[in-house]
């Protein structure tokens, strides 16, 4: 993670906010669900013991998961001008898989013109080559706010719009995982989505080859302010949880068994804006704080 916060500060990962239904483009949906639903096998480090992707969810995935505290590689702070979270990567393996959950934000906001992404995607860090899926907030004619699911791939040549799933539009209480998933074979990307209110999961695999947008020496868990010159949305609290990531050897990792730095988002003029609660750490989770939303 060689000279991260300076190019965390220097990518500008720019949301295109288009609210019209007309303007939205659809992911194809038309792929077989059950063959294409991604491994959430993991490798328990400690003593043994049970847990689930996400209990909210309508069918918990076992993960075998462990609660390891002292097998955290956490390593340090670091300040972004748009990203808060938490990013792993050692360099060593090339990461080819990851997933997080949460649960769609309660909106009290008191900053008009607020905006907010949240997401989990493979690298962005390192370079400007990043795969990504997450919500925004979006209004859709009605006066409550909701959150829409997208999926975005971008590198320093092509700065993609985010591609909005116009079939996945939930209120706020809503359980999500997300993982987005490279196939080192066919180069190809799955992107998966399920939550706790759609009768079946989004799944979308690309159609074409994504190895120019692939940079496996990180991933991150992120809560982003895309527009810099607009406040960001103030949600109080907001945990991620089931933070993992997968290698090229086929063995997953728990966020806190790579090495790690969670990311502070602060505004031009050094305030911190939102920041993962430094207590709230742990292998497979963490908790940001939003301070403000200036």
């Amino acid at each position: 993670m060689n000279g991260a916060p300076v190019k965390i500060n220097t990518i500008l990962l720019t949301f295109i906010m288009l609210m019209g239904p007309t303007t939205l483009a659809v992911a194809d949906e038309g792929f077989s669900i059950q063959n294409n639903i991604p491994d959430y096998q993991d490798i328990p480090l400690c003593a043994s013991s049970d847990d689930f992707i996400n209990s909210n969810l309508k069918a918990d995935i076992s993960t075998g998961e462990t609660m390891c505290l002292g097998e955290s590689a956490f390593l340090s702070f670091q300040s972004s001008g748009n990203w808060s979270g938490y990013v792993v990567g050692d360099n060593v393996y090339d990461i080819v898989e990851v997933k997080g959950a949460f649960t769609t934000p309660q909106i009290s906001n008191t900053c008009s013109g607020s905006v907010w992404g949240a997401w989990v995607g493979i690298g962005g860090f390192n370079t400007q080559s990043l795969i990504q899926m997450g919500i925004q907030p979006i209004n859709l004619g009605t006066p409550s706010q909701k959150y829409i699911l997208w999926i975005e791939y971008l590198n320093a040549e092509n700065r993609n719009p985010p591609i909005y799933i116009t079939s996945r539009v939930y209120n706020s209480g809503v359980s999500l995982l997300l993982s987005v998933t490279y196939n080192l074979s066919t180069r190809k990307v799955v992107f998966y989505a399920d939550d706790s209110v759609s009768s079946t999961p989004f799944v979308d695999i690309t159609s074409s080859d994504l190895s120019s947008y692939f940079d496996g020496s990180n991933a991150e868990w992120i809560s982003e302010k895309p527009n810099l010159t607009a406040p960001i949305y103030d949600f109080g609290n907001m945990t991620f949880s089931d933070n993992q990531v997968k290698l090229s050897n086929g063995n997953w990792k728990e966020m806190g068994q790579e090495p790690g730095a969670a990311i502070v988002l602060k505004n031009s003029s050094g305030a911190t804006l939102a920041a993962p609660i430094l207590s709230s750490i742990l292998p497979t989770q963490f908790t940001s704080h939003f301070y403000r939303c200036q």
